[in-house]
């Protein structure tokens, strides 16, 4: 078969381009099915894809709607002017809404409670804060737009957010890795000249690296389209670098061993032959490592790394081209592959060296321990995940980092918790809910902030703040509220007595003048009966008037003074009634005053409780509903004081009366035993003079003691008639005062109404506050009435889905949470969130974690997990390889270990250079898996090369040895150059790849390769013929 690829090798270079020519055509362009199915996925389980799930199924477009900031910053602190410019800038942008996209823009101007988060401590900073859409729109356009219309005089400003910052990093790694390919091409091309000397072997190498790369990209594209392999951007790339590293390999590999025979044959066909019959055993091992080594990444998790699985086609493809189409190649250049030298004299120099080191092993060991060791030691596997990070300090990535220096770390990647529910969230109980969940995550450490619709402006909503006391303010109220309401009644049937006694209070008092004017005629006429008796009483001592005639008057005088009597006790039991009832209004009104001075005093103690909470708590005193409460208060205690003055003025006019009808009572009692007394006199007098016979002087007699009565009477009239005129005065002032007391009651009645209303609500306010299912909310309590307002609906839009199936709540980490102990912190925050969620009984409520810290959150252990199947799959699967294909267990073991130290000392020095020296958190995710294939993989295939087992002849096996150091060592030198030009490619995934994989190189090329492989290969290599001598046997080195 080697010859068959030698002699026929037009045919065979023939069919390889053809082949290759004919596949690129036929299969579809890598770079469509990269931008068709190369978007970055990560598993349907991890959380930022649940994340965007829910919200794609509730109409929130998190694919599109993006955050975005604009910072505004100065050497000194910001002026007022300053700031109102800010304002305008957000008012332009509200104005090109429709160009730029714009869903919201916040600003501290207009929403002052967004002060402390929105502008910086030392005040030389402030943001605005927004959201864009970004349908359909071209970022770097978007970009350039937003910078033109935020200009602002005096101030620098700096548009930013991920999506510029990713667009930023894309462009960066785009722009900067074509710098890095050319520059590596170049090194690699002169390395190549330089170490070989032999331009058409570099040349061969090229066009082996273009048959492999076009083949095996064209396979692995079919592959691609019928969803059999994934794809990224990062796979073409790949392809291309493995492509030239396994064609520096299998050609150097090749020619070197055909430079050996060709020192010593004269034929180049032969000795091509006997080459490629040598070296295709190796090539098979090389290869097989390669590619089995690859087949590891098939079950692997993150679509980047199994995108890599290209490598798996790439290997078959690179081993078939290096034993078929490579040796045509040299076939077809023939001795012209030794242009500029004819002749080659071995590789003496290199015996001479293995000679030296195995001489010498132990100190040249030592010596590569003492180089190496070190480095591996301070290897500390720290990752890094920021998309900023190796970025240009310009533009968004500038921005980036000075919000995070003005605004902490964690301030430009905060974490998104996204919440479905199967009930709505604008709710009490929903907004209750989403508080408990806030206040939880807030409390938690090196959490700085928590944003959501219970607290927009990263706090508690003013309204809804108030103090510890809420349990014990609430018993207060209450009983308060409960004699409040007692007085409100007691003063509502008091005003309605008054209103509906006020007429019959004026009648009373026309019906006084009246009984005044009455007695005064009743004291006239008893002046006048007094006179009469009198005039009997002489007449009858002088016998002057007729007995018959006398007899008839004084009967007709006492049946008239009978009926007076009469009349007058129903006048003193009437005025006895009023007199009571009055008393009863009397005390009434005393009691209203003592009532009312009682509320006053509890209102004062009101004023000071409410003032006494203001300072305790001076967030509360701005707020409205406590500024209007303490107006309330003050109002009433100023209305009681003056309305407590007139019910005293009243009081004092019901004392008036109530003496009045004291007084007129008591001499209606006299003018009732007067004429009592006078009913007996005219009684004797009737039957004295019905008994004339009696006597003349016995009628003077009962005469006399009527008149002895008659003065009582007019006496007690009298005093009635005073009585009358002071009650009647008493009455009218009391009249005049009950109209302003009504009035005032009316007034109390309506003021302690809105008392009694108000306390209700404080009272189930307070209550709602006590009595919340979660302990964790007294002090917090949202009136069902709040949730109407304008201002929440605004908060509802900016926090929750159209349907409110869903909510939001975005939480600010104290450090960076793009970090492996970041991602802890996310952890913590999703563990602290269910747990809420679960005490408020909502286990089947759907969290989520979406933004950046997700991301990462969600890529650790899908990196961890890939990371770690890929090592022990390499050193397991390369150990039982080599074993089987060497029958060394030793030589497999130290390959590995081999390949083992270079990897992690490359891994360790770009660690140490990115923390050290770059202010780096460590090294990119992805750069550990690289450097398995970049560093590991490449290794084990290099040492592959290395084994000699194939004579026992030991001149013969020292030169075979030599040889294989020399092709080996020199595909190390170029394998170095290229990954010193991939330094150059400006990103630091590409960059901290390219170090570490060129420390590796470096320790594999100059320390294992020449020194300790031959120290370990004298040790542990015993001659067998196993391999080669059966194609010595078949091959004829003659010509």
């Amino acid at each position: 078969m080697s010859s068959f690829f030698v002699k026929r090798k037009y045919l065979v270079v023939a069919i390889w381009l053809v082949l290759a020519i004919a596949l690129s055509f036929l299969s579809p362009s890598l770079s469509s099915l990269v931008e068709e199915k190369g978007t970055l996925k990560l598993p349907l389980s991890t959380q930022v894809m649940k994340a965007e799930q829910i919200q794609l199924d509730h109409d929130m477009d998190p694919k599109n709607k993006k955050s975005f900031a604009i910072v505004f910053y100065s050497n000194e602190t910001l002026s007022d002017s300053d700031k109102e410019a800010v304002k305008d800038v957000a008012s332009n942008l509200e104005d090109n809404k429709d160009s730029i996209g714009l869903v919201s823009v916040s600003n501290s101007i207009d929403e002052p409670a967004l002060k402390n988060t929105l502008e910086s401590k030392d005040g030389k900073a402030i943001l605005l804060s927004g959201t864009l859409n970004i349908k359909d729109k071209n970022l770097t356009t978007l970009y350039k737009e937003l910078q033109s219309l935020s200009k602002v005089d005096g101030l620098e400003r700096i548009v930013t957010g991920k999506i510029f910052v990713d667009e930023q990093a894309n462009l960066q790694n785009e722009e900067g890795l074509k710098k890095g390919i050319i520059i590596a091409g170049i090194l690699a091309l002169v390395a190549s000249v330089l170490i070989t000397r032999k331009p058409l072997v570099v040349v061969s190498a090229v066009v082996l690296t273009l048959v492999n790369y076009l083949v095996s990209a064209s396979i692995y594209s079919l592959l691609v389209d019928n969803g059999q392999l994934p794809i990224t951007n990062i796979a073409p790339l790949a392809l291309g670098l493995f492509s030239f590293l396994l064609s520096i390999i299998a050609t150097f590999s090749l020619y070197y061993r055909y430079a050996g025979i060709l020192s010593t044959q004269k034929s180049n066909e032969h000795s091509l032959i006997f080459a490629l019959s040598n070296k295709q055993y190796s090539l098979l091992v090389s290869h097989a490592v390669f590619t089995l080594l690859s087949i590891g990444l098939l079950n692997t998790t993150f679509q980047i790394t199994k995108s890599l699985s290209a490598l798996i086609v790439l290997g078959v493809v690179s081993y078939l081209a290096s034993i078929s189409f490579l040796p045509s190649l040299f076939a077809v250049f023939g001795k012209t592959l030794s242009i500029p030298n004819g002749k080659t004299t071995g590789f003496v120099g290199w015996q001479k060296w293995n000679s030296l080191v195995v001489r010498r092993g132990g100190i040249f060991t030592l010596v590569a321990l003492i180089i190496i060791a070190p480095i591996v030691g301070l290897y500390q596997q720290k990752i890094a995940y920021s998309t900023v990070d190796g970025l240009p300090n310009e533009d968004a990535a500038k921005g980036s980092r000075l919000v995070a220096k003005e605004f902490g770390q964690g301030k430009s990647t905060p974490l998104k918790l996204v919440i479905e529910n199967t009930v709505p969230w604008n709710t009490v109980t929903g907004m209750t809910t989403i508080e408990a969940l806030s206040r939880s995550l807030s409390q938690m450490d090196g959490v700085e902030s928590v944003r959501s619709a219970s607290r927009p402006f990263s706090s508690e909503l003013d309204p809804l703040m108030l103090v510890t006391q809420a349990a014990t303010l609430k018993d207060g109220i209450g009983k308060g509220n409960d004699g409040v309401n007692q007085i409100r009644e007691g003063l509502q049937g008091a005003k309605d007595e008054l209103e509906s006694s006020s007429p019959k209070l004026k009648e009373a008092t026309d019906g006084i003048d009246q009984l005044v004017t009455g007695t005064t005629k009743l004291e006239t006429g008893v002046g006048k009966l007094e006179d009469g008796l009198s005039q009997i009483e002489n007449g009858l001592r002088k016998g002057s008037v007729g007995a018959g005639q006398l007899h008839d008057g004084l009967g007709t005088a006492k049946d008239s003074t009978k009926k007076l009597i009469a009349g007058s006790k129903e006048l003193l039991t009437g005025y006895k009634t009023i007199e009571k009832n009055f008393k009863t209004l009397y005390n009434g009104v005393s009691d209203i005053k003592m009532n009312l001075a009682k509320i006053q005093a509890g209102i004062q103690g009101s004023q000071q409780l409410a003032a006494g909470l203001g300072k305790k708590y001076p967030e509360i005193t701005s707020d409205t509903y406590y500024k209007e409460l303490q107006g309330t208060l003050k109002l009433l205690d100023d209305s009681l004081t003056e309305f407590i003055t007139k019910v005293g003025t009243a009081e004092h006019g019901a004392g008036l009366l109530l003496a009045g009808l004291e007084k007129a009572n008591a001499g209606m009692g006299q003018v009732v035993d007067g004429q009592t007394k006078l009913v007996a006199g005219l009684e004797k007098l009737y039957a004295g003079m019905g008994e004339l016979e009696n006597g003349i002087e016995r009628a003077a007699d009962g005469q006399s003691l009527v008149l002895k009565n008659v003065p009582q009477v007019t006496n007690g009239l009298g005093q009635l008639k005073d009585g009358q005129v002071q009650l009647g005065d008493g009455i009218g002032l009391f009249v005049d005062k009950v109209g302003e007391l009504k009035d005032g009651l009316g007034q109390t009645v309506g003021g302690l109404n809105q008392i009694y209303d108000g306390l209700n609500s404080a009272q189930g306010y307070l209550g709602g506050l006590t009595t919340s299912f979660n302990p964790s909310l007294t002090g917090w309590y949202l009136p069902e009435e709040a949730l109407s307002k304008p201002e929440f609906q605004k908060i509802f839009d900016n926090y929750m889905s159209k349907d409110s199936l869903v909510t939001t709540l975005d939480v600010t980490f104290e450090t960076t949470p793009i970090s492996t102990e970041g991602t802890n912190l996310v952890d913590q925050a999703r563990k602290t969130a269910l747990k809420s969620l679960k005490d408020q009984g909502l286990e089947a409520a759907n969290l989520a974690l979406a933004e950046d810290p997700s991301t990462v959150y969600s890529l650790k252990p899908i990196i961890t997990d890939d990371l770690k199947w890929l090592i022990t799959y390499s050193l397991i699967a390369t150990v039982l390889l080599l074993t089987i294909a060497y029958r060394n267990i030793f030589y497999s073991i130290i390959s590995i270990g081999a390949a083992a130290i270079v990897y992690i000392a490359g891994n360790a020095f770009a660690e140490q250079v990115f923390i050290r020296h770059y202010d780096q958190l460590g090294l990119k995710f992805l750069v550990p898996i690289f450097a398995i294939y970049l560093v590991f993989a490449l290794a084990c295939t290099l040492l592959a090369h290395l084994y000699v087992n194939s004579s026992t002849d030991t001149e013969e096996k020292e030169a075979l040895l030599a040889g294989n150091i020399a092709s080996m060592f020199a595909v190390g030198v170029v394998g170095s150059a290229i990954f010193a030009g991939l330094l150059f490619s400006s990103s630091y995934l590409f960059v901290q790849s390219a170090l570490a994989s060129l420390i590796g190189f470096i320790g594999l090329t100059f320390l294992v390769i020449p020194v300790l492989y031959p120290i370990f290969s004298s040790k542990l290599f015993t001659t067998n013929k196993s391999h080669t001598q059966v194609v010595e046997h078949n091959v004829t080195l003659s010509e």
